[in-house]
């Protein structure tokens, strides 16, 4: 015990005392209207902590529409409003993006790739704009009718731009995600992840993620 409990210790210590570690926790609420069996609306609010969750890091509302092409493949396009916490002072940032998924379904288990593009426009003492290019891929299994299990990892690259300087070009995050999808009904269902983000040019290099996602369908 005295064992489970010093590694505990060291673990939580790397995250309160190291400025480039944080722990965070996000949350999400996701409302989505089913047009037709093709096609949806999403909407998505969300809440991000930062500093070892002791302050709100970011909280924007996201408009995605969505097509299935196939069975396999998807199309989407969406728009993101966000306020963002610096401490000091909060400031505005928009993002809109698009993307196509591939989807591919081996019995129990699924692989999935997306590829995003993404542009975000920040609004601090002046406007300015980063074009972002995200690859993700997403290995899944079904484990009964009411639980899933996923893992993921996404790529960061950011694309040339007027408003950056050139040795911030290229690869500059990624992620890696583990969770849980939980089904209470047709229409409503719970995620659980744990993800970790490094980022190479962010004052935090380091966070560590517990996130948690509620999604509700209307038909």
């Amino acid at each position: 015990m005295r064992v489970v409990f010093l590694i505990l210790s060291i673990v939580i210590s790397q995250f309160v005392f190291s400025q480039s570690n944080d722990f965070q926790v996000w949350s999400s609420l996701n409302l989505r209207y089913n047009v037709n069996d093709k096609s949806n609306v999403n909407i998505k609010q969300s809440l991000r902590t930062f500093q070892n969750s002791t302050y709100w890091r970011q909280s924007f509302t996201e408009l995605t529409y969505a097509y299935k092409l196939n069975k396999q493949f998807k199309i989407s396009a969406g728009y993101r409003y966000a306020f963002k916490n610096a401490i000091e002072f909060t400031y505005t940032k928009q993002r809109v993006f698009a993307d196509m998924s591939y989807t591919k379904k081996i019995d129990n288990f699924a692989v999935k790739i997306r590829p995003r593009l993404q542009i975000d426009i920040v609004n601090l003492t002046d406007y300015y704009t980063s074009y972002v290019n995200r690859e993700m891929l997403e290995l899944s299994r079904k484990v009964n009718k009411t639980v899933g299990v996923y893992a993921s990892t996404e790529v960061y690259f950011a694309l040339p731009s007027h408003d950056l300087k050139p040795n911030y070009y290229g690869f500059f995050k990624y992620r890696l995600t583990g969770g849980v999808r939980i089904n209470f009904s047709n229409s409503s269902s719970l995620k659980l992840f744990y993800r970790y983000q490094y980022e190479k040019f962010s004052l935090i290099e380091n966070a560590y993620i517990l996130g948690v996602t509620y999604k509700c369908e209307i038909n």
